[in-house]
C-alpha cells in the first residue's frame, strides 16, 4: 500500500513534482481491512489547499482506494496525468476513480478509468486525448485531444 499526497499548505508551493511508475492500492483502510472515519484513503493527491503547482504523474496504477484513484485535490495549477489506469476506487462512496476538476489546463492522456462499482469520474477544465472514462452509466473514448467538462 502507498499513498501519494503532495498536499501542502502551510509553507507554500514545493515545486513540481513528477510521479513515475507508482501503484496506490487500496488506502484508507488498516492492514487488517477495517475502514475508520479518520482514514484518508486518496491513491494519489496531486495537490492541495489551493496552492498551485503542475504536478505530472505517469505509468502508475489506482486500485481499490477507499475514495479518489486520482484527485487535484485543490491544486489549480495545470496537472499532467499520462499513462495511468484507475481501477475500481470509491470503496466508501461518493467519489470517483478520476477527480480532476479543480485544476485549469491540465491534460490526460492514454489514460484509462474502469470500475465495476458504478464509480463516475470528474473532468473539468482540461483536455484529454486518447482515454477512457465513465460519467454516469456512460463510457466514453476520446481520441483526439477533446475538452472536458463532466460536470457529475
Amino acid at each position: 500500500m502507498f499513498l501519494m499526497d503532495v498536499y501542502l499548505i502551510i509553507t507554500g508551493a514545493i515545486g513540481k513534482v513528477t510521479i513515475r511508475n507508482c501503484i496506490a492500492m487500496r488506502n484508507g483502510k488498516t492492514e487488517s481491512g477495517v475502514s475508520k472515519s479518520s482514514c484518508d484513503g486518496n491513491g494519489f493527491k496531486l495537490g492541495g489547499g489551493g496552492v498551485g503547482t503542475a504536478h505530472s504523474i505517469t505509468n502508475s496504477l489506482a486500485i481499490e482506494n477507499l475514495y479518489c484513484g486520482f484527485t487535484d485535490n485543490n491544486n489549480p495549477s495545470a496537472l499532467s496525468i499520462a499513462n495511468c489506469t484507475a481501477f475500481d476506487n470509491n470503496k466508501g462512496g461518493g467519489k470517483n476513480n478520476f477527480s480532476v476538476y479543480r485544476c485549469k489546463d491540465g491534460i490526460v492522456s492514454n489514460s484509462i478509468s474502469y470500475t465495476t462499482n458504478n464509480t463516475t469520474d470528474k473532468f473539468v477544465n482540461l483536455s484529454a486525448d486518447y482515454s477512457v472514462y465513465k460519467v454516469d452509466s456512460s463510457w466514453y473514448y476520446v481520441k483526439t485531444q477533446t475538452a472536458l467538462d463532466t460536470t457529475n
